[in-house]
């Protein structure tokens, strides 16, 4: 199994090192099983929501872990 998770990032930090440990803040939104199910999933959690990070400020990243690498 794979959870989507949605990370707010800093602006200040490049796309390739915003993960689990380097976010400002991580929600999981579900649990998926397969990759392409995560890519669908996370646009459709967040699509009718009103998070929204300030764009000076943060942006969001989705992306999909196993299990066990969410807990770290």
């Amino acid at each position: 199994m794979l959870k989507v998770l949605v990370l707010i990032c800093a602006f200040s930090t490049d796309p390739s090192a915003c993960d689990i440990h380097s976010a400002m803040d991580v929600i999981t939104t579900a649990r998926v099983n397969t990759p392409q199910q995560c890519g669908f999933m996370g646009q459709a959690m967040l699509a009718p929501t009103t998070l929204v990070p300030d764009p000076s400020k943060q942006y969001m990243k989705i992306v999909c872990v196993r299990d066990d690498q969410a807990a770290r």
